[in-house]
């Protein structure tokens, strides 16, 4: 089973597109999202979320069952005047299946004050707070878009085990967008790698840890090289 699927689909700006993606999402897994700033992935991501639509191409399910996906940005989106306490009384408004019992569960476990305005909170405190919250609707679906950016290596491994629990349920999928790869090396079962909006691939961790190296080569021996081989390359001065 697939949480997504994407054929042939491409997204156009005045100064870069996002051409002809294919690629199925396996549902029980973490998927990694890799690429260069610029390379497209806020923009997938803004198209697998509806904000944006493909100009091209299908995508499946579409629309995306809302209940059932949770997203979590580089930055906290709740208003930072408000407390857990007061933010919680506008989430249970938003989703039918608010779950309060595993939202208590979690502030608690993360030791999140309740009654604290959200603009005290440390980013890590915040984006606690923001896995509090999207794991609380029971979603099947996690998209994070750069949320473990900037966290200190405790609060990141704490991160990086939530997730690992929540792909226990083999409904479950996490697209995680991040440029800290060694996170990838530890949570990740596929790789998706974008390069200038164009997909480069998306293979299992492990076939990508056997099957492929990087090379620190002199010009003479690059031109050895096949250049069906090369997945990318970069020329030093």
């Amino acid at each position: 089973m697939n949480a997504l699927s994407i054929k042939h689909c491409t997204k156009r700006y005045k100064t870069f597109t996002l051409s002809n993606l294919t690629f199925d999402l396996p549902q029980g897994m973490i998927i990694g999202l890799i690429g260069e700033n610029g390379a497209g992935k806020s923009t997938l991501i803004k198209c697998i979320l509806g904000i944006i639509e493909f100009d091209e191409g299908t995508i499946t399910p579409s629309p995306l069952d809302f209940e059932k996906v949770s997203f979590i940005p580089d930055h906290c989106p709740y208003p930072d005047i408000l407390t857990i306490e007061q933010l919680e009384k506008d989430l249970k408004e938003i989703y039918s299946s608010w779950d309060h019992d595993s939202f208590a569960k979690m502030c608690r476990q993360f030791q999140l004050p309740t009654s604290q305005k959200i603009r005290e909170f440390s980013k890590g405190m915040k984006v606690k707070l923001c896995f509090c919250a999207a794991l609380s609707h029971h979603a099947n679906f996690l998209i994070l878009d750069e949320a473990t950016s900037g966290l200190d290596p405790v609060v990141r491994d704490e991160i990086l085990d939530l997730l690992l629990q929540f792909i226990q349920e083999e409904d479950h999928t996490v697209l995680f967008s991040t440029h800290i790869t060694g996170g990838l090396e530890k949570v990740a079962d596929h790789i998706l790698y974008l390069h200038k909006g164009k997909q480069m691939f998306l293979q299992s961790k492990d076939d990508l840890l056997n099957d492929y190296v990087m090379m620190h080569v002199s010009q003479d021996d690059f031109a050895t090289i096949d250049p069906k081989k090369i997945i990318r390359y970069m020329r030093l001065p």
